[in-house]
């Protein structure tokens, strides 16, 4: 490339190219978060249900989430919070290489728009604009997603082994997070696109599509057979599946309202019905775009509709966009005059959803400011714990008392939404069930009150404002607990002997 440049270090000659800078911005960008406490609620999921599968617990049917297992293994993996984020960063350096190589191949190695594209995705991916920071499935199932499309398209006509494991490749990505199978339909709607009137190119991809279909369910047709032999394949199925669907109707969206059929048909389905509108659109006007226009526009409406697919704002979910809107923008900024404005009705698209379902964001700079301060000595550690959320020292307070007074196979319960205590903490919860949203929310109390009364855990952590019923808590909890201390808006109760808890009561 023009912008490569050499340089001596150590006595060796070094050649520091774009792609070298963009990589190593992408590490200096993520290394504040490696010293971040535990206060991200999703973050202390994965890693209690990755502390389950270290202790030997068979996912979805011991300890529960509802997202695929590749996340939770990565977490069991890790261990820790800080290990987790750094295998994110090293993951992620990995991800910016390759999308480095998939806009090389798909921009000719033109240098401004391979340079553009690339800076656009690292940074956003990179800040905590839009949860960058944070260990989410969405940073994760980005790297395989690239590669299945640079194994597609870094051959003028990829053979039925690169087809297959590309499909290996999405199913990977899916087992992170379920959206990312639009990622997948996005290019098999660009095959079925370009084939249109072309009868033998429909026949072949037809036979390309069949192929990577086949790489993609492989390995979920072997995840379905390793829980079935664990005897827990109803439990993977309704969690990984069923469960979504109704973790998507209980947001709907704005002006969304109704019970989760009406939810679905209003929110999921409207969304549909707008990616099929523009489908439709895309290919009465097909003759008008190149190859990569309209690949970056079919793969970004797709991405959208995966970004929107509950209907909630959350940051994160806008990060599986950015890969194709990295490649829209670059186009726009750097393309031929014919087909350059042919993105702006995606992007303006883009803004508006995130405008319409009020999709809330991170402040950048405070971000790194407040790192500094504390890497420099301005702030203490509590301090600077406190910045990410006013709980974390009772958090840190509470994991320091559960960790002295129990062993590893002990098992605590927290009645409220602090999964990250059982993170810091590393124990686990006597049920499935690790947070008051889970129990409500997948109608868990009688089940999660069986498994408190036939395996009641050593300690139990009340959270005072927790709004979330549950009132046959209390009664088990006097029956069976002694009362010991209030920390914060947090009651610590201890099992005791039946008969010393009567005579203490006498």
């Amino acid at each position: 490339m023009a912008f490569n440049k050499k340089i001596t270090l150590f006595g060796e000659n070094l050649i520091i190219t774009p792609l070298v800078l963009l990589v190593a911005l992408a590490v200096i960008l993520r290394i504040p978060s490696l010293f971040e406490p535990y206060w991200y609620g999703d973050e202390g999921i994965y890693l209690t249900l990755g502390e389950g599968v270290r202790q030997g617990l068979v996912l979805y049917r011991d300890i529960f989430d509802h997202k695929p297992p590749a996340i939770y293994l990565v977490s069991a993996l890790a261990g820790s919070l800080f290990w987790f984020k750094f295998i994110l960063l090293v993951w992620h350096a990995a991800t910016v290489v390759l999308f480095w190589k998939l806009a090389r191949i798909l921009f000719d190695k033109k240098d401004k728009a391979v340079i553009l594209a690339s800076s656009i995705f690292t940074i956003l991916t990179t800040i905590p604009l839009l949860e960058g920071n944070i260990a989410n499935s969405e940073l994760f199932m980005a790297g395989p997603t690239i590669a299945a499309f640079l194994l597609v398209f870094s051959v003028k006509t990829p053979t039925v082994k690169r087809i297959f494991l590309a499909g290996i490749l999405f199913s990977l990505a899916v087992s992170f997070k379920v959206p990312a199978i639009w990622d997948m339909a996005a290019l098999l709607a660009f095959w079925g696109i370009t084939s249109l009137w072309k009868w033998k190119k429909i026949l072949k991809v037809v036979g390309h599509s069949f192929v990577l279909l086949s790489g993609f369910l492989l390995p979920i047709l072997a995840m379905g057979a390793y829980y079935w032999l664990r005897g827990a394949f109803p439990e993977f199925l309704e969690a990984t599946f069923a469960q979504n669907l109704t973790y998507i109707a209980q947001w709907g969206g704005p002006g969304v309202t109704g019970g989760i059929e009406n939810q679905l048909q209003q929110g999921l389905l409207f969304r549909g019905q707008v990616l099929g509108i523009l489908l439709v659109g895309i290919i009465a006007l097909k003759k008008f775009f190149d190859k990569n226009t309209l690949l970056a526009s079919v793969w970004t409406i797709f991405a959208i509709f995966a970004m929107l697919l509950s209907g909630r704002p959350y940051p994160h979910y806008i990060i599986q966009a950015i890969v194709p809107l990295s490649l829209l923008v670059a186009i726009l900024i750097t393309g031929r005059e014919r087909y350059r404005f042919l993105t702006v009705p995606f992007l303006l698209i883009f803004f508006a959803s995130l405008v319409f379902y009020k999709f809330y964001y991170f402040p950048i700079f405070s971000y790194y400011q407040n790192f500094l301060s504390f890497a420099t000595g301005q702030k203490n550690q509590e301090e600077y714990f406190r910045s990410f959320d006013h709980r974390v020292p009772k958090t840190y307070k509470l994991a320091d008392i559960i960790t002295s007074k129990t062993s590893p196979q002990d098992k605590i319960f927290i009645w409220g939404t602090e999964p990250e205590l059982y993170a810091l903490a590393r124990r686990v919860p006597p049920g499935r069930y690790v947070t008051s949203f889970h129990i409500s929310g997948f109608d868990g109390r009688g089940e999660t009150l069986k498994d408190l009364q036939e395996n009641p855990p050593k300690y139990i952590i009340l959270i005072q404002d927790e709004s979330r019923p549950f009132p046959e808590l209390k009664p088990f909890l006097q029956k069976n607990y002694l009362y010991l201390e209030t920390i914060d808006n947090a009651e610590i109760w201890k099992l005791v002997n039946p008969g010393l808890l009567r005579s203490l009561l006498l």
